[in-house]
């Protein structure tokens, strides 16, 4: 149902824009707040969703469930090695591409079986690092961050083992079609024109052609990530402009995974955004652009403040989310580093903040530059 306005709340509750109630959630949402009478505009309302193909099932004793669970302590030092390894394989990769090499698809196999790996340890850790970013390695940092959280989204959604390992696959390679973009309008430190705009967007294209030109034959839910993961559910998206029916829910779940990423990814045209801010632009962009269920099982899968994120507790002491907390979702462990108050470092521990002795809960998320801080010292 499209809302258009609050009549009746109990808590003053107020709709900053109008949209789409698209979910039980969301619906049990507005309850919560107090909501007790609204208008629709019946017009804009969604009687069915069409139906898209149905996610592989998980299949028991695969290799993953021989791996043994560890603490994001015990994985965090293995997720940068890990992560450092992989960056340089994306830049080998690119610059061999620039000189007329042919892409070599089984050393990102190789990685993205590494990287699994990781993400069934513990998927905290290597999440942990996407939030590391610099400025200058955008396209790098970028593949590599939507192929590791389209394998913990996976994870999160009990796909199936090949299913997992081709997803991965996809995100890796997905903007590998940017390496024929000019730098000039790539990296262009200003809003693009319209013209500039339509020569960004043949980067998927040019990913097509390179796996063409590398002969390779890539899994088909690889393919598709590559392909769809800017299409959009109301055919406002590209290349091919498709719609519900004819975008997989593998193409979906890359669409979400990428938007959140460039949003919360430092560009040298545009800040990065908190990732709070970014979940709550993807949610609202459902669900005529993006898949409404695959939404919601996303922002349930990396929290409301996603690992690494800097919060600012009621104590006013800042923190960098280390650990999630499964049943309590706003209250994780923190690694506490700053005061605000004093604007000074402080004695560095970890607070769980579902412990009743913890007396301190969230009041917000921060960017680091806010406070002078560089995350990655602490991290």
């Amino acid at each position: 149902m499209y809302i258009t306005e609050i009549v009746e709340c109990t808590d003053n509750f107020k709709l900053k824009k109008p949209g789409w109630a698209s979910s039980e959630s969301s619906i049990q949402q507005l309850t919560e707040r107090g909501v007790l009478r609204l208008n629709i505009d019946t017009e804009r309302t969604i009687t069915s969703k069409p139906e898209a193909p149905q996610l592989r099932a998980y299949q028991q004793q695969t290799r993953y469930d021989q791996i043994n669970p560890v603490s994001v302590a015990q994985e965090i030092d293995k997720a940068k090695v890990l992560y450092s390894q992989a960056k340089q394989l994306q830049k080998r990769s690119f610059d061999d591409l620039e000189q007329g090499h042919n892409l070599d698809v089984s050393a990102f196999k190789e990685l993205s079986e590494g990287l699994i790996d990781s993400v069934f340890r513990n998927p905290q850790a290597l999440t942990m690092m996407t939030r590391i970013r610099q400025k200058d390695e955008y396209l790098l940092e970028h593949s590599l961050n939507v192929g590791i959280l389209l394998g913990v989204f996976g994870r999160f959604l009990r796909l199936d083992e090949s299913t997992i390992s081709d997803l991965v696959l996809g995100g890796l390679l997905h903007d590998i079609g940017k390496i024929r973009i000019p730098e000039a309008i790539l990296n262009k430190p200003a809003r693009l024109t319209s013209e500039e705009f339509q020569v960004i967007k043949q980067h998927v294209l040019h990913g097509q052609s390179i796996i063409t030109e590398s002969d390779v034959k890539l899994p088909d839910i690889t393919v598709q990530v590559m392909i769809q993961h800017h299409e959009q559910l109301n055919g406002a998206g590209y290349p091919h402009h498709l719609t519900s029916a004819d975008i997989s829910p593998y193409g979906r779940m890359a669409s979400i995974v990428d938007i959140f990423d460039a949003l919360t990814g430092e560009r040298v045209y545009k800040k990065a955004m908190l990732p709070t801010a970014a979940l709550s632009i993807i949610r609202s962009m459902t669900p005529e652009k993006l898949d409404s269920d695959l939404v919601d099982s996303f922002i349930r899968c990396v929290h409301v403040y996603p690992m690494g994120t800097l919060v600012q507790l009621k104590s006013g002491r800042l923190g960098i989310v280390s650990e999630l907390n499964e049943k309590m979702p706003t209250k994780p462990i923190v690694k506490l580093i700053y005061s605000a108050k004093h604007n000074r470092h402080i004695k560095v521990e970890f607070l769980n903040l579902a412990h009743a002795t913890a007396n301190d809960s969230i009041i917000s998320a921060e960017k680091a530059e806010t406070f002078g801080l560089d995350l990655s010292n602490y991290i």
